[in-house]
């Protein structure tokens, strides 16, 4: 079974990674027309698709992702993936975040939000999470930071993961119980 983030962060020719105490983020980029697999979510992810498609199973819903679309998917979590690229020059490209408890946790206290509890309605592992122009233009500033010395830049890297989450707690209401 492969396990992630590990499995990805054992290979960096392929996945690169902006690692930060609690969160990890990797860009998945691949040319092939399609790459089928499976993993154990080790950590809380959140997912955000650039290009290509993405179908994920799990033992009970297959969910599709296109351009644009973004999912959260619980830590301690088997699926089944399937990336593919749209058409033979295009690429399927994603940012993944790894979240740790103790960055969520972290965020929760910063954000103020108070008695968290999980809400039966959120039992699915893996669920697409509403987004807009903000949340698109920020995970693209993040990904530009592979290219550049901002990479190594661990606070602000930090920065941009938590304006992540606060779009995404505003943009879907009780995202917060979907986690814990």
């Amino acid at each position: 079974m492969v396990k992630e983030p590990n499995n990805l962060l054992s290979l960096p020719e392929k996945h690169r990674a902006i690692k930060l105490d609690g969160c990890t983020v990797i860009e998945s980029c691949h040319y092939e027309k399609a790459i089928r697999n499976s993993m154990f979510v080790s950590e809380h992810l959140f997912l955000f698709l650039f290009s290509g498609k993405l179908l994920l199973e799990t033992a009970k819903e297959q969910i599709v992702v296109k351009p644009g679309e973004a999912v959260l998917m619980r830590k301690a979590h088997y699926l089944a993936y399937e990336k593919i690229g749209y058409a033979e020059n295009t690429a399927y490209e994603s940012l993944l975040f790894f979240l740790s408890d103790k960055f969520i946790k972290e965020f929760l206290k910063l954000s103020g939000a108070k008695n968290v509890r999980h809400q039966a309605n959120n039992s699915s592992p893996v669920f697409k999470v509403k987004t807009d122009a903000a949340l698109q233009l920020c995970a693209e500033s993040v990904k530009n930071y592979f290219d550049s010395e901002l990479a190594n830049e661990a606070e602000l890297a930090r920065l941009k993961i938590l304006e992540i989450l606060f779009i995404l707690t505003n943009l879907n209401e009780n995202l917060a119980s979907g986690l814990y």
